[in-house]
């Protein structure tokens, strides 16, 4: 059990910026909490102390040092607590460990937190080692608010899944604080849910059978097509699908097109899977988007001319309503599909054709989808 003090706000504003802060109402409540004054935690080694949450020094190290300091000295000596675990934030809303100077704890069983995490396309180790990283290499480090929406970490299966792993090879752990649809930043339209706790899942206990896989950077190509002459359209900056009333798509229905490298080898490995799409629609004309969703199953290294040649093809197989700006989204592969992609049979994702009529609706990915496969043993 993990008890957070949040000691930093009077009512629902944020007044003291670090441990006493002005105030004695930190020291007040470790001494509630861990003695027989209330919890009475004291010595219950499964119980672990986050000391402050999120302070804000400045930020300024040695304000935000000689204040764990004092707090670790309290709860230390005066309350007389040597065996419970000890969590100390990072300055600056946890943000980073970076010139972190250190702190000093008699019992030697203190870990350093930070929470949310930045990262870039692709993920950003290089980032998260002058985060964390490197001070995880002497120190013990938590990541102790892992959290999932719009407002915090990402969208992309793949960034998540390389995060998880670069944690796992220095031995930085997670607590989750909230995930999509929690509507904690009124974010509850937000897709996907399976595809996160899915993932958290394989990954954090691997006896499930369940493997994911995660597919960006194995896309061969991507290519728009225009409806109405059935011909390539020249837009290079994101996929499109919907209905185009500009010229240099002839007012027509468009569609977007991504191939990738082989899946057979990883889907080889089991025979039950789950498939989904992850994308990020970031330009819906009318305010919103449905993403129509379908497979094709082009071998070749380069896009076909027209959109009819694309065989095998299957449109409009999945539906995702109500797409927002920024929205990270996610479709889930129907069933009946995933075992023509272990064969091979299929290769890869069609968005839309969109409407058929005459309506500004223009559905624009920021990249060429992700693909997340799920493979059980």
């Amino acid at each position: 059990m993990i008890i957070n003090c949040q000691t930093e706000r009077t009512g629902t504003t944020r007044t003291y910026l670090y441990p006493n802060d002005g105030n004695k109402a930190t020291n007040a409540f470790w001494d509630y909490m861990l003695t027989s004054k209330g919890g009475n935690y004291r010595g219950n080694s499964k119980v672990i102390c986050d000391l402050f949450n999120e302070p804000q020094c400045g930020p300024n190290w040695t304000t935000w040092q000689n204040a764990y300091n004092g707090l670790i000295s309290y709860i230390r000596s005066t309350l007389g607590v040597t065996s419970n675990q000890l969590w100390a934030d990072a300055d600056n809303f946890a943000a980073s460990l970076s010139g972190c100077p250190g702190l000093t704890d008699s019992a030697g069983h203190l870990v350093y937190s930070f929470h949310h995490p930045a990262s870039g396309p692709g993920g950003d180790t290089a980032g998260w080692a002058t985060d964390f990283g490197n001070w995880a290499g002497s120190h013990q480090v938590v990541n102790g608010e892992f959290a999932q929406n719009s407002s915090f970490n990402w969208g992309s299966p793949y960034e998540i899944q390389h995060y998880l792993s670069y944690c796992a090879s220095i031995g930085v752990g997670h607590t989750i604080w909230t995930v999509y649809g929690d509507n904690y930043f009124s974010d509850s339209n937000d897709k996907p849910y399976g595809w996160w706790g899915h993932m958290i899942n394989n990954f954090w206990n691997p006896g499930n059978g369940w493997q994911t896989y995660c597919f960006r950077s194995s896309v061969k190509w991507s290519q728009n097509y225009i409806m109405k002459n059935d011909n390539q359209l020249s837009w290079s900056d994101g996929l499109y699908q919907g209905w185009s009333p500009l010229a240099t798509s002839g007012g027509s229905m468009v569609a977007g097109v991504a191939a990738f490298n082989s899946f057979t080898a990883d889907m080889a490995t089991g025979t039950k899977y789950r498939m989904h799409v992850s994308f990020r629609c970031v330009y819906p004309d009318n305010g919103s988007m449905t993403a129509v969703v379908g497979v094709h199953g082009v071998t070749s290294s380069s896009p076909p001319a027209s959109f009819t040649s694309i065989v095998p093809r299957a449109t409009n197989i999945a539906e995702l309503a109500n797409l927002q700006q920024y929205d990270w989204c996610n479709v889930d592969i129907p069933s009946s599909y995933l075992s023509q992609f272990a064969s091979g049979y299929y290769t890869g994702i069609v968005f839309g054709p969109g409407p058929n009529s005459d309506a500004i609706y223009q559905g624009h990915l920021s990249f060429t989808p992700e693909v997340v496969i799920e493979v059980h043993a």
